[in-house]
Order: structure tokens, then C-alpha cells, then sequence
């Protein structure tokens, strides 16, 4: 299910969801989002989730081109603790090389180094780095 808002933006650049949009996505007052905004194809989008005991991070995996290799990334990311939100993935040059972009919540005492360590560990992945989002200031949370 789909729904569509037209919403307009305010003086200050903020918008307002919908309740509509809210209840349905359990979206509360306080909660947090993530957004993603896709310069290139002049998207936006908002995923809710984001609890306060979790960190966003935003992984790339440089990997070889073959059959099953990103079911094997995407286990590895869930034997940490991984919730994926948004993946962006494809082929690089087929048969040889694909990428994937992903955007996670993780637990707090989950080290990106450790992400990193991880998933380069698995064969055939010849790059993967993992950058935490910045969190918003607690001034900025109010």
C-alpha cells in the first residue's frame, strides 16, 4: 500500500508528516527518522525506525559479480545485529564486480571498524567501509 502527500514546507525548510503517514508507520512524537537525499536522481526519502539505543550506519561493499555472494553479505550483516533500512545495489561489470550501498541501524556498541573487518572477511569482497550518521545534537532533538 501506497500513499501519496503533497506537503508544503515552511519558512524554515521543515515539513510536517501526516498523520495519516504517522499512525500508519508507528511514527510517534520524539521518534527519529533517517533521510536520505539522493542528489542525482532528486529523491528524498524518510524511513522511520531509529531507536536511541541503535547508531545509523552507511556501508559500501565493493564485492565479485557472482551468484549468492550478496545473500552471504546480507547474512553477515544479520549475525551482527544489522537492520538493514535502505540498500541500493548493482552490477559494476557482470561476471566481475558489484556494489552496494547500504543504509543501517546497528547497535550502539557495534564498532564500523568491526562492520568493515567483517565483511571483508567473507571471499570475494575486495572492498567495504562503514561510516557512522551523525546523530542530532540534544539540543537539535527537542
Amino acid at each position: 500500500m501506497r500513499l501519496v502527500e503533497l506537503l508544503k514546507v515552511d519558512m524554515k525548510g521543515r515539513i510536517t508528516i501526516p498523520r495519516t503517514v504517522r499512525d500508519a508507520l508507528n511514527i510517534e512524537g520524539g521518534s527519529y527518522v533517517v533521510m536520505i537525499a539522493d542528489l542525482n536522481k532528486g529523491e528524498i526519502t524518510i524511513l522511520p525506525s531509529v531507536s536511541e539505543d541503535k547508531v545509523i550506519l552507511e556501508i559500501f561493499v565493493l564485492f565479485k559479480d557472482e551468484k549468492g555472494k550478496l545473500a552471504e553479505i546480507a547474512e553477515k550483516l544479520a549475525e551482527m545485529g544489522v537492520n538493514q533500512l535502505a540498500t541500493s545495489c548493482k552490477t559494476v561489470k557482470k561476471g566481475e564486480s558489484a556494489e552496494c550501498q547500504i543504509i543501517a541501524e546497528v547497535p550502539k556498541e557495534l564498532d564500523p571498524k568491526e562492520v568493515e573487518e567483517r565483511l571483508r572477511a567473507l571471499e570475494g569482497v575486495s572492498e567495504a567501509s562503514a561510516v557512522k550518521v551523525p546523530q542530532p545534537s540534544p539540543s537539535e532533538r527537542a
